[in-house]
C-alpha cells in the first residue's frame, strides 16, 4: 500500500509541475510583448476605421455599406511580434448588433504589391455569410472567396467588398489580393480573451474584453443605426 500511495504521490506531483510549466514559461516581457501587440492591432484598427469613416464622400459610401453587412474584417499596417499582417473580424448577431473580434492573419501573399509597396489599410466588408470565413481558410479571388471593390453606388455581388487606401491611380486590390491567403490566428484570439475559444465563437461573442474592444463595437453600431 505504501507504495501505491507514493506512486499516487508522484503522479500528482508530476500532474503538478507540467501544469505550471506554461507559467514559468511566460515571463513578464512575454506577458508586456503580448499586452503591446494587443495595444498596436487594436489602436490600428481604431486608425482604420477612422480613415475610411471620417472621410466625406467615401465614408457615406463605406457606412451605407456596412449598414448591410454580415461582418467586417479590419487589417491594419500594425504588425506582431512575429512580423505578421493581423487584422479583426466582427460578425453580426440576429438583431444586427455587431460581435466578436476574433483575430486574423496573412498567411499567405501580400496586402500590398511588395513588402515596401503595401496597402497599409484595408477594410473588407462581408457580404456573405461569415460562416465561410471561419469554416477554412479565406482564399481571396480566383476559385475562392470573391472580392470585389467597394463602388461609389450598388454593392456588389461578391461575398467581400475591399475599401483600401491605394489610390484610384494606384494598384488594383483586386489583382493584388488575388492569391492572398488569410487564416484565424488562434493563439492570439485566445489571448486576446485570456482562454482558448474558437474562431466562431470569438466571432459571435459579446465578451466584455475591455474599453478598446468594446469601443470598437460601438463605433460600428453606431456607423450602422444600432442604438
Amino acid at each position: 500500500m505504501r507504495h501505491l500511495l507514493t506512486v499516487r504521490g508522484i503522479r500528482k506531483l508530476t500532474l503538478v509541475m507540467v501544469a505550471c510549466i506554461p507559467a514559468l514559461l511566460l515571463t513578464p516581457g512575454d506577458s508586456a510583448a503580448r499586452d503591446g501587440d494587443r495595444l498596436r492591432l487594436i489602436a490600428g484598427v481604431d486608425a482604420t476605421l477612422d480613415a475610411f469613416l471620417e472621410d466625406g464622400e467615401g465614408a457615406t459610401v463605406v457606412r451605407d455599406a456596412l449598414a448591410k453587412a454580415r461582418g467586417v474584417l479590419v487589417f491594419t499596417s500594425a504588425g506582431t511580434g512575429g512580423g505578421g499582417r493581423q487584422g479583426l473580424l466582427f460578425g453580426r448577431n440576429a438583431s444586427g448588433a455587431w460581435t466578436g473580434p476574433a483575430v486574423y492573419t496573412v498567411v499567405s501573399g501580400t496586402l500590398g504589391r511588395s513588402p515596401t509597396d503595401e496597402i497599409s489599410r484595408v477594410l473588407f466588408i462581408v457580404l456573405t455569410d461569415v460562416e465561410r470565413l471561419i469554416a477554412t481558410r479565406v482564399h481571396l479571388g480566383g476559385s475562392g472567396v470573391s472580392i470585389a471593390r467597394l463602388p461609389h453606388d450598388a454593392l456588389p455581388t461578391t461575398d467581400l467588398a475591399a475599401v483600401t487606401d491605394v489610390a484610384d491611380g494606384g494598384a488594383d486590390p483586386l489583382v493584388v489580393f488575388t492569391g492572398t491567403v488569410l487564416a484565424p490566428d488562434t493563439d492570439a484570439t485566445n489571448a486576446l480573451y485570456g482562454r482558448r475559444i474558437t474562431t466562431r465563437d470569438a466571432v459571435a461573442s459579446t465578451a466584455d474584453l475591455g474599453d478598446d474592444i468594446v469601443i470598437l463595437r460601438r463605433r460600428l453600431d453606431a456607423v450602422t443605426g444600432m442604438p
